[in-house]
């Protein structure tokens, strides 16, 4: 990277607190910069400039948990499996195992599984001005997943 690379890099990052974040276009939370014709994750190219390359096969990992800090000190290299057992660890990722959460036990689900039998029950009745519009609007959700509700492929249907 070249001095001109690295000031167009570091103009994009407010260093005011712990967490250097990422000012400028992301991808998945992950900041991503344009380098060498190739677009690159801005944390990869931070822990590169203070590090050296990332040895192949191994991975730069967030000890901050915060996909937008590029912090170098923030940075470490490891293995995509450390990385995962990191989310497991940190509860943003469930295990693979008979401990994954379903219905309003998962942390991302939006609605309790008192308002899903809700939906369910108006939308069959069909009672006047229940359609997927209007109840996604009073459940805050999008109509297509009012509709994945309805039809039983979100949540399973007791």
């Amino acid at each position: 990277m070249n001095e001109k690379d690295a000031q167009r890099f570091w103009a994009k990052v407010d260093k005011s607190g712990d967490c250097w974040e990422w000012t400028a276009s992301r991808r998945n939370g992950y900041g991503q910069m344009g380098l060498d014709g190739r677009v690159e994750y801005a944390h990869r190219i931070s822990y590169q400039m203070v590090n050296g390359a990332i040895p192949p096969g191994l991975v730069v990992r967030h000890s901050c948990d915060n996909r937008g800090c590029v912090n170098p000190a923030h940075l470490e290299i490891g293995t995509l499996e450390e990385n995962n057992q990191d989310a497991i660890d940190r509860n943003r990722h469930a295990p693979a195992s008979k401990t994954a959460h379903y219905g309003s036990d998962n942390g991302r689900a939006k609605l309790t599984d008192s308002q899903v039998a809700e939906i369910r029950s108006l939308y069959i009745k069909g009672q006047r001005g229940y359609g997927s519009k209007v109840l996604a609007e009073k459940f805050g959700v999008g109509s297509a997943h009012i509709l994945r509700i309805v039809r039983g492929q979100n949540r399973v249907q007791s």
